[in-house]
């Protein structure tokens, strides 16, 4: 059988390595405090375990070895060989705990023997080593393990060791190596050189993890006595809201009793009411006023709004009339004059026009008499002819004006005919008058004025007529109307139509409130009669006792104050109680559940605190032991070179006259390291 393979989960200063190995001689090779020990530790571990014995104040190979970042050794080791192979299984879990003056170390640990070919488990409860190699442990530490292979080197270290042992003890037996070596395993005992392991490494790890669990615990400490004061509130609450629930719940209940006995109070109340309002109603409907009456008075008012309407319209159209007659007498009057002046006119132009002609032909007459004297008597020679000549140019000069005068006038006489567009001067007037428009005007003017003066009668009386009824249908409704006096029958109508629509207001509103009165009843009766079928089954009295007894109770005294809506809203409070109540027993059970998980883990960190105070005790003493095993090794090592260097040229001295001597002159020289290694030539 041999090893074939290594699994190393966590070891020491070793965790998850793999170490194939072959049939044969196998070597392990590496630098100091690289594990090769811890490998060798760990075949020992899988065939036999690790003991938990101290001696001589060394660590237990179980304390060294067990990985203190883990808190556990394990891994895997296969062998083969003729029997078969097998595969070795160890786990082995490790932890300190402080039982009262002293510390206990709990462990645990598994072994399996596995059958690669099978997948089964065998050789349960046996040895790996014995029952696999068939070595005891004895038998295998003191032969096939060895911790540490020590022993003389060539090249004169012996001889070195023996110098120094005669020159410190005077005996070349007790080595002073020996005791380095052992001041040397003591400080590594404390402490590796590299810091990774030792006794106060193992001591700082622990201390650190002690540290941890001790924040770690006051967290959990901290958060136990929160879930604890939380718990304590949410059962407070819970009490609370028992209390509150059991105390809505009578207030619920005496609250349906009081709802009970008000209905009873209800119905007695409104069928007194009923019967009041029904009387009332009845007493109203007797004077007659009614949707059909507000009909009648708002059809007077609109007849009466109407003729008011043709009144005055018939008022403008009178107006207009009068507007016109006037207008035509003034047209009639300027038609007047302006006959009168143009007939003036024209006739003084007629009588100027016949003057003018009948003293132009005059004139003209005379002038040619004048003249046919003049020429006679120019004929005759007579001196005197210039006198009748002269004469007969003035008579001419002034029949020519008499002409132009007349020319004048008749132009003037044109022009006014054509201005009033007559055909001669006798038509001048009608023209005038047709011109001007006033031809019959007043005579159908005064016509219409009389009849329009008549429908205005007529309008009047009817609105007289009809104010008289309206007031009279008012008077049914408005008991302080004012009858305005017959002869002023304008005012009249206009407050007939003021009282009409004052009296259709009221009627109106009388109709309205006798329909709102009508519809309470209705109402009433309807919530009389809903009421009586929710008390079908009820008995009165009975209701009555109860809510007595109830009365004498706090909630009682709440409950009477209740009214269906306040019952409605008590009851959906009690619902909320309730949902709140669960809710609060919910969280209660979370936070139990919490309490006792975190009382179950939880350590106390008095405990932790005492044992970090021994922990710092310890690595302070461990650290001073560590200085004083560095001093005096370093004190040795100081002693050790000075001797050295003292010692070292004498015995080159002797040993080249010893070499020259044995070697009859051959070697007359030897080389003397350090060491004492030595080169002849």
């Amino acid at each position: 059988m041999y090893i074939k393979h290594l699994k190393i989960e966590s070891f020491g200063v070793l965790r998850d390595r793999e170490v194939e190995l072959s049939d044969g001689l196998n070597i392990i090779e590496g630098a100091n405090e690289s594990g090769k020990s811890a490998l060798a530790m760990f075949i020992k571990f899988m065939l036999y375990g690790l003991s938990g014995k101290s001696t001589g104040g060394d660590l237990s190979e179980r304390r060294r070895y067990v990985n203190w970042d883990t808190g556990c050794a394990a891994g895997t080791m296969t062998v083969s060989g003729e029997e078969g192979e097998f595969r070795i299984e160890r786990h082995l879990a490790a932890s300190m705990s402080d039982d009262g003056a002293r510390q206990r170390e709990t462990v645990r640990e598994t072994v399996r023997i596995i059958d690669t070919a099978l997948g089964t488990p065998v050789h349960r409860g046996e040895v790996p080593g014995e029952v696999i190699f068939h070595v005891p442990e004895a038998i295998f530490m003191n032969t096939v393990f060895v911790r540490q292979i020590d022993g003389a080197r060539p090249s004169g270290e012996s001889i070195l060791t023996s110098i120094e042992n005669l020159l410190f003890t005077a005996n070349e037996n007790i080595s002073t190596k020996k005791a380095m070596d052992r001041l040397d395993a003591a400080r590594k005992q404390i402490l590796h050189k590299n810091g990774g392991g030792g006794e106060l490494h193992a001591c700082k790890e622990e201390r650190s993890a002690v540290a941890a669990r001790l924040r770690s615990a006051q967290e959990q400490l901290g958060s136990l006595l929160g879930e604890e004061n939380s718990l304590t509130d949410a059962q407070a609450k819970c009490d609370s809201l028992k209390e509150k629930i059991r105390r809505q719940t009578l207030i619920c209940s005496y609250g349906e009793v009081n709802l009970v006995r008000r209905r009873f109070d209800t119905v007695i109340a409104g069928t007194q009411k009923l019967k009041a309002m029904q009387q009332e109603l009845a007493n109203r409907n007797r004077d007659g006023v009614d949707r059909a009456f507000v009909a009648r008075a708002k059809e007077s008012a609109a007849r009466i709004a109407e003729q008011s309407s043709m009144l005055a319209q018939m008022q403008n159209a009178e107006s207009v009339l009068r507007g016109k007659h006037t207008s035509a007498s003034e047209k009639h009057e300027r038609a007047q004059t302006e006959i009168r002046a143009a007939t003036t006119l024209a006739d003084s132009l007629v009588g100027r026009m016949r003057l003018t002609l009948a003293m132009g032909i005059t004139i003209l007459v005379l002038a040619i008499l004048a003249g046919l004297g003049g020429w006679m008597l120019y004929s005759y020679e007579v001196s005197l002819y210039p006198v009748p000549i002269a004469a007969a140019a003035l008579l001419a000069v002034l029949s020519v004006l008499c002409f132009v005068i007349r020319g004048r006038a008749s132009t003037v006489l044109g022009d006014l005919l054509q201005e009033w567009d007559a055909p001669d001067v006798p038509s001048l007037p009608d023209a005038i008058t047709d011109v001007i428009g006033v031809k019959g005007d007043l005579d159908s003017l005064a016509n219409e004025s009389k009849q329009m003066q008549k429908a205005l009668s007529d309008l009047i009386l009817a609105r007289h007529k009809e104010a008289k009824e309206a007031y009279a249908l008012a008077g049914r409704v408005l008991t302080d109307i004012r009858v305005p006096d017959e002869e002023k029958e304008d005012q009249y109508a206009g407050g007939a139509e003021e009282a009409l629509a004052l009296t259709v207001k009221q009627a109106e509103d009388i109709c309205a409130e006798r329909e709102e009165m009508q519809r309470a009843i209705d109402k009433l009766a309807g919530r009389i009669s809903v009421l009586q079928e929710q008390l079908a089954g009820e008995n009165e009295e009975e209701v009555r006792r109860i809510f007595a007894e109830n009365l004498r109770t706090p909630e009682g005294k709440i409950a009477s104050g209740l009214d269906g809506d306040k019952l409605e809203d008590a009851k959906r409070f009690l619902k909320e109680l309730q949902s709140a109540l669960r809710e609060a027993e919910e969280q209660c059970h979370s936070l139990e559940t919490r309490v006792a998980a975190s009382r179950a883990v939880s350590t106390s960190p008095m405990e932790l605190a005492s044992r970090l105070a021994e922990l710092d005790e310890q690595i302070d003493t461990l650290t001073m032991r560590h200085e004083a095993y560095c001093l005096a090794m370093e004190t040795l090592q100081r002693a050790s070179d000075t001797m050295r260097a003292g010692v070292l040229p004498k015995v080159v001295a002797q040993a080249c006259a010893s070499a020259n001597r044995i070697s009859g002159g051959a070697f007359d020289a030897i080389g003397v390291d350090h060491g004492l290694a030595m080169t002849f030539t």
